[in-house]
């Protein structure tokens, strides 16, 4: 069964299906390689069964999910693999496999195609994605201390920085200045942060906490793709946490 070209719309409700179960599973608890054999004994099509068969044996053996479904390119289209490794970065496997369920869904309601963009290796994980996690994760605390509402990060008017600004007092505050190269870089991590999928390439909203505790940042994040990395903008809307 191959997802490409003109896919069938029932098979794509199918694979939606089989990745909405499973991610329900994983965000219950259940270890891979679990989840993979009750998906095995459910009423899928015979080359769904099949691979899900085949995939038990390797995620017994540790194998990742997003590395299985890499090696199935017959039936996965590459935009799931893409946010599959941009969710496992972000340690928020289960939400990106609702997510995926969600856009394989509509795509097959409104029979739009989904091919990976042409830059598409870009939407895999960034090497040097430790450093930017701590950066983003700086830039939002740093705003919210400042007291600001909303921060958006862009290239500025000539493309020689990436500018952080916040909306403080009614008026947009500039807090600091980075490299042009670290704007696809930060919008990506924000992405990952609010469950967007970012190798759509689409504008997209989503939601994000920094934290695990009752009180931590939370944010609405709105992305607004260009044409590469210097034209991305993106924007975080900031709930300030309640004083504990």
């Amino acid at each position: 069964m191959k997802l490409g070209g003109r896919r069938d719309r029932r098979q794509m409700q199918e694979l939606s299906l089989w990745l909405r179960e499973l991610g329900l599973m994983l965000r219950n608890g259940t270890d891979l390689a679990a989840a993979l054999s009750v998906l095995e004994q459910q009423d899928f099509s015979r080359p769904i069964r099949a691979m899900t068969g085949e995939m038990i044996e390797a995620a017994a053996a540790e194998a990742g999910l997003d590395d299985l479904i890499a090696g199935r390119p017959d039936v996965f289209p590459a935009v799931v693999t893409f946010a599959l490794r941009a969710g496992h970065a972000g340690q928020r496997l289960p939400e990106t496999l609702l997510g995926l369920a969600d856009v394989l869904d509509q795509a097959a309601e409104l029979g739009m195609s989904l091919v990976p963009p042409a830059d598409a290796a870009q939407a895999a994980p960034d090497p040097q994605g430790a450093p930017v996690v701590r950066m983003v994760n700086s830039i939002l605390r740093e705003a919210a201390k400042a007291g600001a509402s909303e921060v958006r990060v862009q290239a500025s008017e000539a493309r020689e920085h990436t500018l952080v600004e916040g909306w403080v007092g009614g008026d947009w505050l500039e807090l600091g200045q980075l490299p042009p190269d670290l704007l696809g870089p930060i919008c990506r991590r924000l992405c990952v942060m609010a469950g967007i999928n970012w190798a759509l390439r689409q504008p997209a909203l989503g939601a994000l906490r920094l934290g695990q505790r009752e009180g931590d940042l939370r944010g609405a994040v709105r992305f607004l793709p260009g044409e590469n990395d210097l034209e991305h903008r993106i924007s975080v809307t900031l709930a300030q946490p309640s004083p504990p």
